[in-house]
């Protein structure tokens, strides 16, 4: 989405990513490799710097940023969900923020209503393996690491954050199917390209929020914008949505940035270059973004929309 929305105004050139290896194992991470890639990070000229890597590598990285100067309020964070506040609350500053895709929709009640009213035996008993003929699975769900039990349905608290995607993605078939049998479609050739074409086009409202797909075939989510707050507050001061491009401000919240203000705007000490950078003077995003001086020429940084 950021992608397409810098593309749009001919400014693509302007979302630069680093890659960082991933470095797996107690022992195995390496300082130096993750010092060089910020170094080159900062290379960009933003200090707006968005990350998003796995959470084994979050604590790591987070050491390596720290002692860099990234989290010192001179650089606004952003991370996905597998860096969040209570990873590292000794490093993290306030105003750290990160999204986190929104999997409790409106209906997500009914759903808590019908896992708790299910039983081991609409899983293991003989009426559900014929009817969703599970005894054909490569492996058979009494290999499974966790084993159904009836405590697996006293609550959803529990249940990982993707499983309200899996039912409504299910859902998504079924309802795609349906809609196609009652066009009178054979169920024989409701399959490949004429499946796939249907569910691309379904909209509705399921358990983790409104579904829908954009043009490249990825699900529209819906993302909470997390920010960390003083005396330890984590709270949700706005959400994205991707089937609108929009960012909703929830009324009555706060926005705090790592600059240590509160505005919905974004600060001054994040939209001034850094040395060697100018501020742009002209397109979408005139005296917004800083781009590189020429080759031969410097700046100070700062306001300036000139090199010398």
């Amino acid at each position: 989405a950021v992608v397409d929305k810098a593309s749009s105004v001919q400014e693509s050139f302007r979302i630069a990513g680093v890659g960082f290896l991933y470095m797996p194992g107690v022992g195995n991470y390496d300082v130096e490799e993750a010092r060089a890639k910020i170094t080159l990070a900062r290379r960009i000229g933003s200090k707006t710097l968005m990350v998003g890597m796995t959470s084994d590598q979050g604590l790591p990285f987070l050491d390596v940023a720290f002692a860099e100067g990234l989290l010192s309020g001179t650089y606004q964070m952003l991370s996905s969900e597998s860096i969040t506040a209570n990873v590292a609350p000794h490093l993290i500053p306030v105003g750290f923020m990160n999204f986190a895709p929104v999997n409790k929709g409106d209906l997500y009640p009914l759903f808590e209503d019908m896992w708790t009213m299910l039983t081991v035996d609409d899983v293991y008993g003989a009426e559900a393996v014929s009817a969703y003929r599970l005894n054909l699975f490569e492996k058979p769900l009494s290999s499974a690491v966790l084993p159904v039990t009836e405590e697996s349905f006293a609550s959803t608290d529990t249940l990982p954050l993707f499983q309200s995607f899996i039912f409504d993605a299910c859902y998504c078939f079924v309802l795609a199917a349906n809609e196609l049998l009652n066009e009178g479609v054979a169920l024989v050739n409701i399959s490949g390209e004429v499946l796939l074409n249907r569910v691309r086009v379904i909209n509705f409202e399921g358990v983790s929020g409104a579904v829908a797909f954009d043009v490249n075939g990825d699900r529209a989510a819906a993302y909470d914008l997390v920010n960390l707050q003083p005396d330890g507050v984590v709270d949700i001061p706005a959400v994205f949505s991707a089937i609108t491009g929009e960012i909703t401000h929830i009324e009555g919240k706060q926005l705090y940035w790592m600059s240590g203000t509160t505005d919905w705007t974004i600060p001054d000490a994040f939209a001034s270059c850094e040395p060697g950078f100018r501020k742009d003077s002209v397109g979408a995003n005139a005296t917004l973004m800083c781009i590189a001086c020429d080759p031969g020429t410097i700046s100070d940084g700062g306001t300036v929309t000139s090199c010398e």
